[in-house]
């Protein structure tokens, strides 16, 4: 395990190309694009399989205000931060009482 990190620089008229060795790649923590070119910019951030995308930024950490997780072989696909995380951290569970006496059957009192 370790991070892989892939710098390539590729003019904007190449562009199908970024997205392309995007989807030829296994992994999809993050991603980032500086571009100048609103368009190209938008192109990427929707047909970039990545968890979490940059554009024209830098990102040391995750802003704990949005989901963070990859896609493809980087993580479980499960997000670990934003209000997606509440799933992470909560265990759905099914209740059902007795119909005629609104309590377990095996709590149920017994006639004595």
């Amino acid at each position: 395990f370790g991070p892989v990190a892939h710098i390539c620089t590729y003019p904007a008229a190449q562009f199908e190309r970024v997205l392309e060795m995007n989807a030829t790649c296994p992994f999809g923590l993050h991603g980032g694009i500086v571009t100048g070119d609103g368009k190209i910019a938008a192109r990427y951030a929707a047909g970039a399989k990545i968890g979490t995308i940059f554009v024209n930024k830098l990102s040391v950490f995750a802003d704990p205000r949005v989901p963070f997780g990859g896609m493809k072989l980087s993580g479980n696909h499960e997000k670990e931060l934003g209000s997606h995380a509440l799933r992470f951290w909560q265990d759905q569970k099914s209740v059902e009482f007795d119909d005629a006496t609104g309590m377990f059957p095996e709590t149920r009192p017994t006639a004595q």
